[in-house]
Formats: C-alpha cells, sequence, structure tokens
C-alpha cells in the first residue's frame, strides 16, 4: 500500500501543476489555445491531427493524441460576418499507471469584420473531461518477497479507482490583421493575429476521492503570431508565440518560422499548386526545452515535424531527449482558391 501511495502523491502534484497537455508547434493546433480560432483560416473545412511523445527513454512516456476539425457557417447575406464552428478531441496518457485524460469540446465563434484589413472574433467552448487509472500494472509492497518482486503474491489490496467526468467550458477572443500581396508576384503580404483565452471556466473536478478534493486552475493563454513576406522574394518570416497562466504555474514559449515558397499556385488555371517548406524552431521559458521544426505545405495539406531538445535540468537523466511531435492538416477548398476567405490557412 506504501508503494501505490507514493505513486499515486507523484501523480496528484504532476497533474496539479501541469494540468494541461501542450504541443509545440504553436501555431498548427489552433483550438487548443482559443475557442475564438474556430473557423479562423482562410479555407471553408480544416481537418487537423497530432502526436506527441514525450520523455520515452526515462520511462513509461507521455503519450498525447489530438484531433481537431472546424469550418464555417456563412449567411446569404453575411457580407463582413460569419460563424465557426468546430470540435476537439485529445487524449493522454503517462506512467505505469496508465494514467488517461480524455477532453472532448465543442467550439463556436462569431466572426467579425471590422474593416478592410481588421477582423474582431469572440468564441465559447463546452466539453467533457475524464480520467482514468489502470491498476493492473501496480506494485505493492506485499508482492516483495525479499530478493525482488513477484507478481504471483497476492497484494492484499482492495482498492479501485473509478473513472470520473466534468463539464468544461472556455471563451476567448481575437484579434486578426491582414493585408494581401501588393501585386500578383511580390509576394509582400502581412498578417498579424492576437488572442486570448480562459480555459478550465467553471475549475472542473479533478480527483478521484471527491469534487471538493481538488480541481482545474483556471488557464488563461494570451498568443500571437504573424507572417510578413519579404518584398519581391520567395520567403516570409513568422513569429509566433504562447504566454500561459495557471495559479502561480507559467510558460513562455516564443519562436520564429522561414518560410520558403518553392511553387507558386497557378492564377488563372490552377493546374498548379502552391508548395512551401517552413523550418525555424521555438524556445520554452526558463531554460526548459529548444524545439527545431519543419513543415511542408502542399495545396490543401501539411506535415509538421518538431523535436523537443530538453535543456532542463532533467536533462541530466533524459540525455536532453525530449519529444517527437508530428502534425498533419488538411483544408478544403484549396486555401488560396480565389472565393477563400481572407484569413490565411494555419
Amino acid at each position: 500500500m506504501k508503494s501505490l501511495i507514493i505513486i499515486l502523491s507523484f501523480i496528484s502534484v504532476t497533474i496539479v501543476h501541469g494540468q494541461d497537455v501542450h504541443f509545440s508547434q504553436l501555431s498548427k493546433t489552433p483550438l487548443l489555445q482559443s475557442p475564438a480560432m474556430a473557423g479562423a483560416f482562410s479555407s471553408d473545412l480544416r481537418v487537423s491531427a497530432h502526436y506527441k511523445n514525450q520523455w520515452a527513454n526515462i520511462g513509461n512516456p507521455y503519450t498525447t493524441y489530438a484531433f481537431a476539425i472546424d469550418g464555417k457557417i456563412k449567411g446569404d447575406n453575411w457580407k463582413n460576418k460569419y460563424i465557426g464552428v468546430g470540435g476537439s478531441l485529445l487524449t493522454d496518457k503517462a506512467g505505469s499507471l496508465h494514467f488517461k485524460r480524455f477532453q472532448g469540446d465543442l467550439h463556436t465563434a462569431y466572426h467579425q469584420k471590422v474593416n478592410t484589413n481588421h477582423y474582431l472574433s469572440f468564441g465559447l467552448k463546452i466539453g467533457v473531461v475524464q480520467h482514468s487509472i489502470s491498476l493492473l500494472e501496480a506494485q505493492w509492497d506485499n508482492q516483495y518477497d525479499g530478493a525482488g518482486y513477484n507478481g504471483s503474491l497476492s497484494s492484499g489490496e482492495n482498492i479501485s479507482f473509478q473513472p470520473f467526468m466534468s463539464f468544461d467550458a472556455g471563451a476567448g477572443i481575437l484579434w486578426t490583421y491582414q493585408m494581401g500581396n501588393g501585386t500578383v508576384s511580390s509576394y509582400d503580404s502581412k498578417f498579424m493575429q492576437i488572442g486570448l483565452a480562459v480555459h478550465h471556466l467553471n475549475k472542473p473536478n479533478l480527483s478521484f476521492v471527491g469534487p471538493q478534493q481538488s480541481r482545474y486552475y483556471q488557464r488563461y493563454v494570451l498568443h500571437g503570431r504573424g507572417s510578413f513576406g519579404i518584398n519581391n522574394s520567395s520567403w516570409a518570416v513568422e513569429p509566433s508565440f504562447l504566454f500561459q497562466r495557471k495559479s502561480k504555474e507559467q510558460e513562455l514559449v516564443i519562436g520564429t518560422m522561414f518560410k520558403y515558397l518553392i511553387t507558386e499556385k497557378s492564377h488563372y488555371t490552377e493546374y498548379v499548386a502552391k508548395f512551401d517548406v517552413s523550418f525555424g524552431g521555438y524556445y520554452r521559458f526558463l531554460s526548459d526545452a529548444i524545439v527545431p521544426t519543419i513543415y511542408f505545405n502542399y495545396a490543401t495539406c501539411g506535415l509538421g515535424i518538431g523535436y523537443d531538445i530538453n535543456i532542463s535540468p532533467l536533462s541530466a537523466a533524459t540525455n536532453y531527449r525530449g519529444g517527437l511531435e508530428i502534425s498533419l492538416k488538411f483544408v478544403s477548398p484549396h486555401p488560396y482558391h480565389k472565393t477563400s476567405h481572407s484569413f490565411p490557412s494555419f
């Protein structure tokens, strides 16, 4: 029993101070940042999938999967506004006791064009979050026979942790500035975006023994990104940042991607698809991780690959190996189709 208490105590501390999973490719998980991002892209439909495996070399890794889909609802007379709707699923598993978190959310956002170049967006999300623990691989002190662990011995324990589910809610606001190319070939478009979101507005339950024991902290997220085409070249610079705070814990991630246009979409026949590649990286403060990243975007599809190089004090155990992260994206119709919305494609 003592061994399990120690393990569960560690799990509870880990959860309370690290309540929410995060991905390092900041612009590729918009719905995880803010519900105001639902529908904030150039096409009509966006589907994305994400995978992250962290600290695999120091035991049972943290493994995270995420899936999201969002699109637009446009009224016949809605010239300067539209509604974004979407849904997201996330599952995370860690440790030998397979501590699991599953979260499903529905997102909706209202996007209003203020003038030629500016948009304001407001979003809400509601969903559920479920937690569970498996004791199949738990090791008890009664199962040590003097020489080591013996799984054939009875644990002598009668304890179970039932999965529990809680309601969750969040909100966000977003400002977007977009200026298109001055000419067809100048490739000098400008884009900026800044948003603020609050997650876990209702502070859902985070305890297997009762809702009053532990609850999620409200998480505040300030995020921004930009894309600045270099005049008369095939290059664009795309900086981004993410700052989030919950209770006394906080995180800051900054980075820049450099995009190179390999093939420009044909403007009349549309037989030639746009193809670009971005490379760069992110830095997570303070001295936590460096994340080199590369991203390929071809027509309607995108593939991103990043790797967290651990530079925290934990690097002595990880040998600087952090986690592999992969993102996939599909949009429809073509993100640069002439009928697409003015938001850029993520």
